[in-house]
C-alpha cells in the first residue's frame, strides 16, 4: 500500500459514499496493561468509607484507567460485621482482616448499578482517585459458595484498574511523534487534566506498525452527546468509520474489529467541550512489533484510496450533461463569431457611404 503520498480533502468525501457501519467487538477482552485491585474498603453507614485507588510508578507519571468496580462479601464464618462502623471498638487486626484483604474464600462479583458511572468517572484518567463511596451488592444475586452462609448484603468493595503510563499517551497536535512497541494512545483531552473534557484539534495522524501487521484500534472512552460537533474519522484505505455514529462505550474498552490494514489515518476536528471525551488505543497486531503515530496538519490523508467506479447510470447522465454542456459551448462560439461578423459589415457599410459622400461632394 502506498503512504506518505498527499491527497486532497475530496477523498473523505469519495470514501463517505462507501461507509458501511463498522463492527464493534464488545466480546474482546482488553489484555493490553496489567490490571491490578486497589485496597478493598467495608461499607459504611455514614457514608464514610470510601475507596481509593492510584498510580505510583517511580518517577514515572501514570494515569488510572478503570475497569470494573467489584462487591465482595466476606463468609459468616469469618465472624466480619455487617458495617464498616460496627469494628470501632474492635482491634486494628481485625478490621485490616475483614475490610482490607481479599481472600479466596470471599464471595466477589462485579458491580454493575447506578454507582458505577460515578466510580469511573471519578477515577479515569486521573493519577489517584479518591473519596468514592462503598457500594454494596445483594449478595443473592451474587455467586457465592453454596457450603457457606452470607449476609444479605456485600459488606466491602474495590476498584480493578490499569495504570497507564503517561508518554504512552498524548493529546494530538502537530508535529506529534511517538513510537513504541506497547500500547500506545491519543485522546482529545489534555492530558495533564483529562477530566476538563475536549479541547480544540485540527489535525491528521498516521499510524503504522513497524512490520506490515495490522493494527488494533480499541475505544478506551468514548462520551459524546447526540447532538455533538466533534469529528473524528479512522481510514484504512478502504473505508471511514466516523466515531460520533458509533455508541458510547461505557467505559469499556472496544475493539472496532474491521480494520485490516497496517497503516491507518485518523483525523481530528474537535472543539471545546467539558462533557465530551475520546480516547483511542493503537496496539500492533503481534507483540514483537513497534507501532508509530506522526501527526501533521488536518486535511491531508497518506493513504492512497481509488475513487468507486461511476455506475452506468452516472455515466449516462454525465454523457447527458457533457452533451448539453458542447452543445450550449457551441453556440456561444456561434454568437460570438456572429456579432464579430456583424461589426466588420457594420464599419465596411460606414467606410463606404463616407467614401460615395466625399465622391459627390467634389
Amino acid at each position: 500500500m502506498e503512504s506518505l503520498r498527499t491527497l486532497p480533502c475530496f477523498v473523505h468525501f469519495l470514501v463517505i459514499l462507501g461507509f458501511s457501519c463498522s463492527l464493534i467487538r464488545g466480546d474482546v477482552s482488553f489484555t493490553h496493561e496489567l490490571a491490578q485491585n486497589s485496597s478493598p474498603a467495608c461499607y459504611g453507614s455514614d457514608y464514610t468509607s470510601f475507596v481509593n485507588a492510584g498510580c505510583n510508578k517511580g518517577s514515572e507519571q501514570q494515569v488510572v484507567f478503570p475497569v470494573k468496580v467489584v462487591a465482595g462479601a466476606k463468609p459468616n464464618s469469618t465472624g466480619c460485621m455487617d458495617i464498616d462502623n460496627d469494628y470501632i471498638d474492635k482491634d486494628s487486626a481485625y478490621y485490616n482482616k475483614c475490610c482490607k484483604q481479599i481472600n479466596t474464600i470471599d464471595c466477589v462479583d462485579e458491580y454493575i448499578g447506578p454507582n458505577r458511572t460515578t466510580f469511573m468517572i471519578n477515577c479515569i484518567g486521573r493519577r489517584q482517585c479518591e473519596k468514592s463511596r462503598v457500594i454494596w451488592k445483594l449478595t443473592r444475586n451474587m455467586s457465592c459458595s453454596p457450603n457457606e452462609t452470607w449476609k444479605d448484603v456485600s459488606n466491602y468493595a474495590y476498584l480493578e484498574y490499569y495504570c497507564i503510563d503517561r508518554n504512552r499517551m498524548e493529546t494530538p497536535h502537530l508535529d506529534l511523534k511517538i513510537r513504541n512497541q506497547q500500547h500506545l494512545y491519543l485522546t482529545t483531552s489534555n492530558t495533564n487534566s483529562y477530566q476538563s473534557g475536549t479541547t480544540s484539534t485540527n489535525v491528521t495522524c498516521f499510524v503504522q506498525t513497524s512490520n506490515h501487521s495490522d493494527i488494533e484500534v480499541w475505544i478506551m472512552d468514548l462520551r459524546l452527546n447526540a447532538s455533538t460537533f466533534q469529528n473524528v474519522t479512522i481510514s484504512d484505505g478502504s473505508s471511514l468509520k466516523v466515531l460520533k455514529d458509533l455508541p458510547n462505550n461505557d467505559f469499556t474498552p472496544r475493539l472496532i474489529s474491521d480494520i485490516h490494514a497496517s497503516q491507518i489515518n485518523v483525523t481530528f476536528e474537535t472543539k471545546i467541550h467539558r462533557e465530551e471525551f475520546i480516547w483511542l488505543g493503537f496496539k500492533a497486531g503481534s507483540n514483537d512489533e513497534f507501532i508509530e503515530i506522526t501527526c501533521d496538519e488536518s486535511g491531508k490523508v497518506y493513504i492512497q484510496i481509488d475513487p468507486a467506479p461511476l455506475s452506468e447510470e452516472q455515466k449516462q447522465n454525465g454523457m447527458i450533461i457533457a452533451s448539453v454542456t458542447g452543445g450550449l459551448g457551441f453556440l456561444v462560439i456561434c454568437i460570438i463569431f456572429g456579432v464579430a461578423f456583424y461589426r466588420r459589415y457594420k464599419i465596411r457599410k460606414i467606410a463606404e457611404e463616407k467614401q460615395n459622400l466625399s465622391e459627390n461632394e467634389d
